[in-house]
């Protein structure tokens, strides 16, 4: 379970990164309603663990591939017939694995140490406690995380001072058509709060709809459920290479 933060294209690099888990291959199309009343379209195609993602950037057609077994995300501009390789920290593109929240979270942030402090309940849900510790512009920094043991995120963060967000079970849902869980979101920053609505479809293991607190929603429509085309996921031919980047190797 992810907090999804605009513009589309943050949200939807996040979106997909969330989606990498997915027990089922399926595609959708992606909406995004942000909080100055535009709407933007995307799609999505999620295979294997890898997910392709489709949008415009600057009347731009770009296809995103995040490959989280090879640890890179490959970026694709069909109209100039180019492709960009980006490699990233081991791990970063696999998230919220359902089912495994004895998963570290320092698998995804390499520069952390943690500590599994053993299993909690928070609201009759049994939660792995783990004591994470980075360093960041030369201070210390430390969280106190819940990882549910069976969906695999977060249900509590601890940031000290005040600061944290807490994820509640809200109950059984529907969204078009599907079974899901509607989930609530509460971050607490010093004196501020702010609350979103998420709703995650068990049989995807990712979140399909989600309604924040200023306003801005996304989700995904149209879903089908079935192994998309493998060639979606490979570099088309006679595309040439853009300058590498390198994300964290």
């Amino acid at each position: 379970m992810r907090i999804f933060s605009l513009p589309f294209l943050v949200a939807a690099y996040l979106l997909a990164t969330g989606s990498a888990n997915a027990r089922n291959d399926f595609s959708a199309d992606t909406v995004l309603h942000t909080a100055q009343g535009q709407t933007l379209e995307g799609r999505m195609i999620v295979s294997q663990g890898r997910v392709r993602i489709e949008y415009e950037q600057n009347g731009q057609r770009v296809v995103r591939i995040n490959d989280p077994a090879n640890d890179r995300i490959w970026t694709l501009f069909p109209a100039l017939k180019q492709f960009s390789v980006q490699d990233v920290p081991p791990g970063s593109l696999s998230v919220g694995l359902g089912g495994q929240g004895r998963r570290s979270p320092c698998i995804s942030m390499p520069q952390a140490s943690c500590v599994d402090l053993g299993v909690e309940e928070i609201d009759g849900r049994a939660a792995r406690k783990w004591e994470v510790t980075m360093t960041r512009e030369g201070r210390s920094m430390s969280m106190t995380q819940w990882v549910d043991e069976q969906r695999g995120f977060p249900l509590r963060q601890d940031f000290g001072g005040g600061n944290g967000a807490e994820l509640d079970f809200v109950g059984a849902d529907e969204v078009n058509g599907r079974q899901v869980e509607k989930w609530r979101l509460t971050v607490r920053r010093g004196d501020q709060v702010r609350i979103d609505t998420q709703w995650y479809d068990p049989e995807l293991e990712t979140t399909i709809k989600e309604a924040k607190y200023d306003g801005s929603s996304r989700e995904l429509v149209g879903i089908q459920v079935g192994p998309p085309d493998q060639v979606l996921f490979q570099v088309p031919q006679g595309y040439s290479q853009r300058d590498a980047i390198s994300g964290g190797r």
